[in-house]
């Protein structure tokens, strides 16, 4: 029930103000404001997602929280989604803001994660457990975060690298090939070193991204002749995969496992591009949220520990459910002031080199 009446509120605030495009164009395909709004809606289904992890509700809506868990990953696609196709816009079309580019990328990445961690460490003061810069980077090295759910801020720096050296060519331009290429390894890394699946199970939809910015004319006509048809398909396939995860998840032969999650993986990418296809978000939460949607992110796991040491509420249960999200948003939005402050003027002093 708990998991219902989450989606429920979430999708209340997100949908108000929403409008069916009548006229479409592909200039308003990928408009800001619709994936900061779609960016932040992700934000907050992930926390819905970390919280039934935890422990499942019972009766009628059990399997309710089988699909919170399994959505985890496919959200997060949809910043992967984002994040290639903003480098790769970015590239093309922001050429006067292209100066140390990966280095005010990393800065924005960086700032929240080290006020996050400042927070974890004041709370293992009060817990008398002490925590150091070098257990946070170790432990984020290592695949296993002190930072809760901050493995993405990781796995994104990579990805950045990863493009400036796909661009190291006479062209400048990102080559798809070495990206490719570049993010397999990171797979493989990931799986050698036994890092949990969630590092790298989403990782390639970046490519998507590029490839959408890269070729966005292109993709948006093929779209226009094909959105009814394919967002059938597209249901289809999130439906089933879904279902063969929830099932028969742990009984298929290991391939067989990465290709419906990549298949499911897909699809849902796919349904949340055509959102942006079909309607103009205009959520005037949604349009706060996003602002600040990586500092919730960051800071809900911190939140999930503190509310369950010091409230003895059932982690099940809508009390929980409903104070972690709350602090969530109240937390990750003082924090955004602050790191908003700190990263505009150490970018005016990396643009001054």
């Amino acid at each position: 029930m708990t998991q219902l009446l989450i989606y429920l509120v979430i999708g209340g605030l997100s949908l108000a103000g929403i409008r069916y495009r009548k006229t479409r164009s592909v200039e308003a395909w990928f408009e800001k404001q619709n994936t900061d709004q779609l960016r932040g809606m992700c934000a907050l289904l992930i926390i819905a997602h970390h919280i039934a992890t935890q422990k499942f509700a019972d009766g009628f809506f059990h399997q309710l929280g089988y699909i919170s868990v399994i959505s985890g990953y496919l959200l997060v696609g949809y910043f992967f989604l984002i994040s290639g196709y903003g480098l790769e816009y970015g590239e093309t079309y922001a050429a006067k803001h292209k100066k140390h580019s990966l280095l005010r990328r990393v800065v924005t990445i960086c700032i929240p994660y080290i006020t996050i961690s400042l927070l974890y460490w004041i709370y293992g003061q009060y817990m008398a457990e002490q925590i150091a810069f070098f257990d946070i980077v170790a432990s984020t090295l290592e695949g296993d975060p002190i930072v809760k759910y901050s493995w993405y801020s990781a796995a994104i720096i990579i990805v950045y690298v990863f493009f400036e050296i796909s661009k190291m060519n006479s062209s400048r331009k990102c080559n798809l090939y070495v990206m490719t290429l570049l993010l397999v390894g990171y797979i493989m890394f990931g799986v050698f070193r036994n890092y949990s699946v969630y590092w790298y199970n989403a990782v390639l939809i970046v490519l998507v991204g590029i490839l959408v910015a890269r070729y966005k004319e292109q993709i948006y006509c093929w779209i226009k002749h094909y959105d009814k048809t394919s967002v059938i398909v597209s249901l289809i396939a999130l439906g089933a995969g879904t279902v063969l995860q929830i099932k028969y998840g742990n009984s298929v032969g290991e391939v067989a496992k990465v290709l419906i999650q990549q298949v499911t993986l897909i699809a849902a990418v796919y349904l949340m591009m055509m959102v942006d296809y079909f309607f103009s978000l205009n959520s005037i939460f949604l349009k706060w949220v996003a602002a600040f949607s990586y500092e919730i992110y960051l800071t809900h796991g911190f939140v999930m520990s503190v509310v369950k040491h010091f409230l003895a509420v059932d982690t099940a249960g809508i009390a929980y459910a409903g104070t972690v999200i709350a602090i969530t948003i109240l937390l990750s939005f003082a924090e955004h002031l602050l790191n908003k402050k700190v990263i505009r003027a150490l970018n005016r002093l990396i643009l001054a080199q």
